[in-house]
């Protein structure tokens, strides 16, 4: 079985609390960079393939999965760089063609954040693990992945417009 489709099978016990943790062996795994993809083409599929997934379960209402699964997205991704000193790879992670996918990813993330149904059990851990990504300032150094709009969202009620023309959740 694939990772992906590991990731798909897997159901949390309650969509209050974050789930992180069930998904950051899969996702480690998943972003495992082989010698082959220097293009990091396969690294861009599966970006794409994770926030189809989150899609599909914000889509069944599972807000808790789906912001869990993109929140350890970020940090496997994060880790990858610092760790695994992906920066020295390749000369930054925009060579990636992925523009879509990190649109899709922050208006995905901005829509579960601003959920007035998402109890704070669950925003607060995920905010507080994006307020670490954030402080590293790996992927801000080395990649157009800015989360910290998503760190400033402050009212519920209203859209941000992080990306007003994207069209993943219409």
């Amino acid at each position: 079985m694939e990772c992906t489709d590991k990731i798909r099978s897997i159901k949390a016990p309650s969509q209050e609390i974050s789930c992180m943790e069930m998904y950051a062996p899969l996702l480690e795994e998943l972003f495992t960079l082989t010698s082959e993809d220097w293009e990091l083409d396969e690294t861009t599929n599966n970006i794409e393939d994770v926030v189809e997934i989150a899609t599909s379960l914000y889509g069944q209402e599972r807000y808790g999965e789906a912001l869990s699964l993109l929140t350890q997205m970020i940090v496997t991704l994060n880790n990858h760089f610092e760790r695994d000193e992906w920066y020295s790879m390749f000369d930054d992670f925009n060579s990636m063609d992925h523009s879509e996918s990190l649109i899709d990813t922050m208006d995905l993330f901005e829509e579960l954040l601003q959920n007035k149904t998402s109890p704070q059990s669950l925003t607060d851990p995920i905010l507080q693990t994006l307020r670490m990504v954030s402080e590293d300032n790996v992927l801000a150094n080395y990649s157009s992945w800015d989360i910290s709009p998503l760190l400033n969202l402050q009212d519920k009620t209203k859209d941000n417009g992080i990306h007003p023309d994207s069209n993943i959740l219409k």
